[in-house]
C-alpha cells in the first residue's frame, strides 16, 4: 500500500516526498504545519509523516511570505496587505486539506498554540537578520534597476525579477554573490518555479523595448536540441572558454549584434549558453542524423501549405485586435456614462448641501428671534410684578404716577406688538428671496441636466450606429473567414489527392523496377550457366544486388517519410480544425459578453433612475416639513404674542379697576354724605355691570384659547405623521442603497469574469513562437532561397499583429484602471450620500427637538393660561369690593347712627355718648384691622401669582396650600370681626331704639371656594 501525503491525502511515488519530522533541516516542516494548521502536529505511529512536494513547496512558500513580510512591514503598506492576504490564501488551503483528509483528534497532542506559534516566531527572527539586504531597502530608484554582474546562473536562466527572486533563490539578491543555492528541491516544486518563471518571462518580454532585436537575434541562432534523460527535467550549461583572439582578448561566440545596455548583453549571452547533452557520447551520431533527416523533410515541405497557414494566423491576430477595438469602445462608452451619473450625483449633493445651510440660516434665525421673545416676556413679566408690587407700596394719593404707568405700559405694548411685526415682514422677505434664489439655481442646474441629457442621447446614437457597423463588419468577416476555410479545405484535399496519386506512381515504379530485377536475375543466372568459370560475372552480379539492396533501401525510407509527412498534415489539420472552434466558440462568449453589458448597462440606468426619483420624493417631503415647522413656529409665535396682549390687557383692567376701588374707596371714605346711597347704589350697579363685560370678555378667550390649543394639537400630529413618513422613506432609502451597492460589487465581479478570454493570447503566442522556429530552420536549410524570402516576409506581418495587439492590452489595462478611478468615485459619492443621510437624520432629529420645544411652548401656554384664570379669579372674586361695600355701608350707618345719637343725646348725654364713643372706638380698630387684612391678602394673591408664574417643581404646591390655608385664616377673622361689629350696632339699636340703616343689606359674604 503506498504512503500518503499528510496534508492533501495524494499518494507519494518515488522520492518526491519530504519528511515532517526530520531533525536536522534547516526549516522544520513540522513547525511550518503547525502554524499552517495552528495547532500542533505530531507522530501519530500509522505513517502519515512525509508531505508530498507541492505540499513542501506551499509551506516553505509560506514561510516566505512571512520572512517578507517581516521584511517590507515598514516600507510598503500595499505590498503588506497583498502578500498577508496571499499568506492567508496559503494558509487556509493547507488547513483545509490537512482537516479534510485528519481526523480532529487524530494525531494531535494537547500541546499549547502559543508554543506553536513562538517556534514559528523563532524561524521568522533567524531570517530576519536579511532584512538590509532587500531590493527595496535602497529606495523605488535602486528597487527596480536588477543586479546583472552578482546574479545567479539558475535565475537568471529562468529569468527571475527581483521582486520575486527569493521565491526560487530563498536568499536576497545582494547576499547571493552570483552564486546559486545547492538545497536540493523536489521535482514539483521545480515544475511550479519553471512555470513561474515562464509567466515572468512572458511579461518581462511584453514590456521591454528592444524586442524586434531579441527577435533578430533568435532568428539569427540556430537550432540546437537539447536531449535529456528521462528523471531530468532542467538543462544543464556548458561553461566554455571563450576564443581569444590575435589580440589576446576574449571574444565572444555570438555575432556583432546592435544591441545596446545590459539587459540586452544579458539576453544575448543567455540565448549564446549551450547546454550539455546528458546522454552518452554513443547517441550523437544518431541524434545528427535525426537531425538531417527532419531538416531534409521540413525543406521538402511545400510553401503554399506555410503561406496559408501564415495567412490564416494573420487573419486571426486581426480579428483578435478588432475584438479588443471593440471591448475599448464598450470601455470608453462605459467610462462616459459613469461620468456623466458622477456630474449628477455631484450636482444634486451640491443642491443638498445649499439647501441644508439655508435651513440651518433659518433655524438659527427662528431660535434667535424664540430667544429674543423669550427674554421680552420675561422683561414684561418682571416689569408686571414691579407693577403690582410699586401698585400695592403707592400710597393713596399717587393717582398721576399710575396713569403714567398705564401709558407706558401700552406704549411697551404698542412697542412689542410693532417689533414683532416688523420681525415678522423681515422674515418673510428672507423665506421670499430664499425661495426664489432656489428657484433660480434649480431652474440652472435643470437647464444643465437636459443639455448633458442631450449629448448623452446624441453620443448613445453615434454608439449604436458604431456597434451596429462593427457587427456588420465581423459579419462580413466571418463570412470571408468562412470562405477562406473552404478553399484552404479543398486545397489541402487537391494537395492529398495529387501525394495519393505520386504513390501510386512511386509503386507503380517499384512494380516495373522488381520486374527489370527479376529480368536481370534470369538473365544473369543465364549468364551463370554459360560462363561458370568466369569471374567476371560473379562480380557484376555482386554489384547489381548492392545496387537492387541500395534502392530498396531508399524507397522504403522515401515512403516512410511521405507516410510521416502525411500524418503531420493531418495533425496539422486537426489542430487548425480545433483552433478554428475554439475561435468561434470565444466570438459567441465575446457576443455574449456585450449583451450582458448592455443589459447590465440598461439596469443600471433604471436603478439610477429610480434612486433620482427617491432623492426628488424624500426633498419633497423634507421642503415640506420644513414649511410645517415654520408655520407651527409662526402660529406659537402669534399665539405666544396673542396670549401676551391678553394678559396684558388683563393686567391693565385690573390695574385700572383697582384703582377705581382705590380711588371709589378714598372718595366714599373722605367726602361721603349722608344721604348719598343712591350714588352708591349706580355705583355698585356700574360695577356689576363692568363685571359681566369683563366674565363674557374672559369666556371668548377661553373660547379662543381652546381653539388655538385644538390646533396646535393638529399641527403636532400633522408633524409626527410627516416624521413618521420621513422616518420610512430614509430606511427605504438605505435599503435601497444597499441593493443597489450589491448590484454594483455583483456587476463588477461578472465584468472582471467576463473580461477578455486568455485562450486567444496563448494560441497567438504559441503560433508566433511556432512561425518563429520554422523560420530558423528553414534559414538553416539553404534548399529554397525563394520560400525561404516568403517565409521571412510572414513573421514580420506576425509581430507586427503582435505589437498591435499588445498595445491594445495596454489600452484595455488603462480602462480598466479609468474604471477603477470611477468606482472609487462612486464609493465617495455613496459615502457623500450616506453624510447627507445623516445630515437628515440630525435634521429630524432637530425637528423631534423642535416638537419638544413647541411642547413645553404648550407646557408654558397652559401655565399662563392658568395665570390668566387666576387673574380672572382675582378680578372675578367677590371679596374685596363687597368688603369696601360693607365698609361703606358700616361708615353710613355709623354716620346715620351718630346724627340720630346726637339728636337723641340731648336728652340723656351722659352714659350714651361714652359707650357710642367707646363703640365708635371698636368700630375703628377693627376698620384699621380689616385695612390691614385686606393688605395682606392682596400681598398673598401677588406672591400667589409669581410662585404660579415661575413654579416649576413641587415644592410650590405645598407653599400654596400652606398660603391658601392662612388667607382662609385672615377671611375667618375679618368674618368675625364684621360678625362682632355687626352685634354690637344691634345691641345699641336694642338698647336705644335707633332705627337708621337698613341692616339686612350687610350681610356675610360667603367663602370664596377655592
Amino acid at each position: 500500500m503506498r504512503e500518503r501525503c499528510r496534508v492533501c491525502g495524494r499518494a507519494l511515488c518515488g522520492t518526491q516526498r519530504r519528511w515532517l519530522f526530520h531533525p536536522a533541516s534547516r526549516l522544520s516542516l513540522q513547525v511550518l504545519l503547525s502554524h499552517a494548521v495552528g495547532r500542533e502536529v505530531s507522530r501519530d505511529g500509522r505513517g502519515a509523516e512525509f508531505a508530498c512536494g507541492k505540499c513542501a513547496f506551499m509551506l516553505e512558500r509560506l514561510y516566505r511570505f512571512d520572512t517578507v513580510i517581516a521584511r517590507i512591514e515598514a516600507l510598503s503598506l500595499e505590498r503588506l496587505q497583498r502578500l498577508l492576504l496571499e499568506k492567508d490564501r496559503l494558509r487556509l488551503c493547507i488547513a483545509g486539506m490537512y482537516r479534510k483528509n485528519n481526523s480532529p483528534g487524530e494525531g494531535e497532542e494537547k500541546a499549547d498554540p502559543k508554543a506553536v506559534e513562538a517556534r514559528y516566531a523563532a524561524l521568522l527572527r533567524e531570517d530576519f537578520a536579511f532584512s538590509g539586504l532587500e531590493c527595496w531597502a535602497e529606495g523605488e530608484a535602486a528597487a527596480g534597476a536588477p543586479a546583472s554582474k552578482l546574479r545567479c546562473r539558475g535565475c537568471a536562466g529562468l529569468r527571475v525579477a527581483d521582486a520575486d527572486y527569493e521565491a526560487v533563490c530563498r536568499i536576497p539578491r545582494k547576499l547571493a554573490r552570483g552564486a546559486c543555492p545547492e538545497e536540493p528541491e523536489a521535482g514539483s516544486s521545480s515544475l511550479e518555479s519553471l512555470e513561474e518563471a515562464e509567466d515572468e518571462e512572458e511579461a518581462a518580454a511584453a514590456a521591454s523595448k528592444g524586442l524586434e532585436v531579441a527577435l533578430g537575434l533568435v532568428r539569427a541562432l540556430a537550432w540546437k536540441p537539447v536531449n535529456s534523460p528521462r528523471g531530468s527535467k532542467l538543462p544543464v550549461p556548458v561553461s566554455r572558454p571563450r576564443p581569444r583572439g590575435e589580440d589576446g582578448t576574449a571574444r565572444s561566440p555570438c555575432p556583432a549584434s546592435p544591441l545596446e545596455g545590459p539587459d540586452l548583453q544579458d539576453l544575448w549571452e543567455d540565448l549564446c549558453v549551450e547546454y550539455l547533452p546528458l546522454r552518452g557520447v554513443k547517441n550523437l551520431y544518431d541524434d545528427q542524423l535525426k537531425l538531417a533527416q527532419s531538416d531534409i523533410l521540413l525543406g521538402e515541405q511545400p510553401s503554399e501549405l506555410n503561406n496559408s497557414e501564415v495567412l490564416e494566423k494573420i487573419n486571426c491576430l486581426n480579428a483578435t485586435n478588432k475584438q479588443l477595438q471593440e471591448k475599448l469602445d464598450e470601455m470608453t462608452f462605459e467610462l462616459r456614462s459613469v461620468q456623466h451619473a458622477s456630474q449628477t450625483q455631484g450636482h444634486k449633493i451640491q443642491h443638498l448641501n445649499e439647501t441644508l445651510k439655508s435651513k440651518e440660516n433659518e433655524c438659527q434665525q427662528l431660535n434667535d428671534i424664540i430667544g429674543e421673545q423669550n427674554e421680552t416676556i420675561t422683561k414684561l413679566q418682571d416689569m408686571l410684578h414691579r407693577s403690582q408690587l410699586g401698585q400695592l407700596q403707592i400710597p393713596e394719593g399717587s393717582s398721576t404716577l399710575q396713569q403714567q404707568q398705564i401709558g407706558l405700559l401700552t406704549v411697551q405694548n404698542t412697542l412689542f406688538s410693532t417689533q414683532l411685526e416688523v420681525q415678522r415682514l423681515k422674515r418673510t422677505q428672507q423665506r421670499k428671496d430664499r425661495q426664489l434664489l432656489e428657484a433660480k439655481k434649480t431652474t440652472q442646474l435643470l437647464e444643465i441636466m437636459l443639455q448633458e441629457e442631450q449629448q448623452q442621447k446624441e453620443e448613445a446614437w453615434k454608439h449604436n450606429k458604431e456597434l451596429c457597423a462593427t457587427v456588420q463588419q465581423l459579419k462580413t468577416e466571418l463570412q470571408t473567414k468562412n470562405w477562406q476555410y473552404c478553399t484552404w479545405e479543398r486545397n489541402t484535399s487537391l494537395e492529398m489527392e495529387r501525394q495519393e496519386q505520386k504513390i501510386k506512381h512511386l509503386n507503380h515504379k517499384l512494380n516495373f523496377k522488381e520486374q527489370l530485377i527479376q529480368e536481370s536475375k534470369e538473365l544473369l543466372l543465364y549468364l551463370q550457366k554459360r560462363d561458370n568459370n568466369s569471374s567476371s560475372s560473379d562480380k557484376m552480379v555482386q554489384r547489381l544486388q548492392q545496387r537492387i539492396k541500395d534502392r530498396d533501401a531508399a524507397l522504403e525510407r522515401a515512403v516512410d517519410e511521405k507516410f510521416c509527412i502525411l500524418e503531420d498534415r493531418e495533425q496539422e489539420l486537426h489542430q487548425l480544425r480545433l483552433s478554428v472552434k475554439e475561435q468561434e466558440q470565444d466570438l459567441e462568449r465575446l457576443h455574449q459578453v456585450l449583451s450582458g453589458n448592455k443589459v447590465t448597462i440598461q439596469d443600471l440606468e433604471n436603478m439610477l433612475k429610480a434612486k433620482d426619483l427617491e432623492l426628488e420624493h424624500l426633498l419633497a417631503t423634507y421642503q415640506n416639513l420644513q414649511w410645517l415647522k415654520d408655520e407651527i413656529e409662526a402660529k406659537s409665535c402669534r399665539w405666544q404674542s396673542e396670549q401676551g396682549g391678553i394678559i396684558q390687557q388683563l393686567q391693565t383692567a385690573l390695574h385700572d379697576r383697582n384703582k377705581e376701588v382705590e380711588v371709589l374707596s378714598a372718595t366714599l371714605l373722605c367726602k361721603l354724605v349722608p344721604g348719598q346711597r343712591d350714588t352708591v347704589e349706580e355705583l355698585y350697579f356700574r360695577l356689576h355691570k363692568k363685571e359681566k363685560i369683563i366674565e363674557e370678555l374672559l369666556h371668548d378667550k377661553s373660547l379662543q384659547t381652546i381653539e388655538q390649543v385644538t390646533e396646535l394639537q393638529e399641527l403636532l400630529q400633522a408633524v409626527s405623521s410627516r416624521e413618521q413618513q420621513s422616518h420610512i422613506s430614509s430606511k427605504k432609502m438605505i435599503q435601497a442603497l444597499i441593493e443597489r451597492n450589491c448590484e454594483l460589487q455583483t456587476l463588477h465581479q461578472q465584468l472582471m469574469s467576463q473580461t477578455f478570454p486568455p485562450k486567444m493570447n496563448a494560441s497567438c503566442i504559441q503560433l508566433i513562437q511556432k512561425e518563429v522556429s520554422d523560420e530558423a530552420l528553414k534559414q538553416g536549410s539553404s534548399s529554397n532561397t525563394i520560400v525561404s524570402e516568403k517565409e521571412n516576409d510572414g513573421p514580420k506581418i506576425g509581430q507586427g499583429v503582435l505589437e498591435t495587439t499588445l498595445g491594445l492590452q495596454k489600452e484595455l489595462i488603462n480602462a480598466k484602471e479609468k474604471l477603477e478611478l470611477l468606482t472609487q468615485k462612486e464609493r465617495e459619492s455613496r459615502m457623500e450620500l450616506s453624510a447627507l443621510q445623516s445630515v437628515v437624520d440630525s435634521q429630524e432629529k432637530e425637528l423631534q427637538v423642535q416638537a419638544s420645544d413647541v411642547e413645553s411652548l404648550t407646557r408654558s401656554i397652559q401655565i399662563k393660561e392658568e395665570f390668566i384664570k387666576d387673574l380672572q379669579m382675582q378680578l372675578v372674586d367677590p371679596e374685596e369690593m363687597p368688603a369696601i361695600e360693607r365698609l361703606t355701608q358700616e361708615v353710613l350707618m355709623l354716620q346715620e347712627k351718630i346724627t340720630s345719637v346726637e339728636l337723641q343725646g340731648q336728652e340723656d348725654p351722659g352714659n350714651k355718648k361714652l359707650q357710642l364713643l367707646l363703640a365708635l372706638e371698636g368700630l375703628v380698630s377693627e376698620r384699621s384691622q380689616l385695612n390691614e387684612t385686606l393688605k395682606t391678602e392682596k400681598q398673598l394673591y401677588s406672591s400667589l401669582v409669581k410662585l404660579r408664574a415661575h413654579s416649576v417643581s413641587s415644592g410650590p404646591e405645598h407653599i400654596l396650600q400652606v398660603e391658601l390655608e392662612e388667607v382662609q385664616a385672615l377671611r375667618r377673622q375679618l368674618e368675625e370681626a364684621l360678625g362682632r361689629s355687626l352685634e354690637r350696632l344691634s345691641r345699641l339699636e336694642s338698647v336705644h331704639g335707633i332705627g337708621g340703616g337698613e341692616p339686612e343689606r350687610v350681610t356675610v359674604l360667603p367663602k370664596h371656594a377655592f
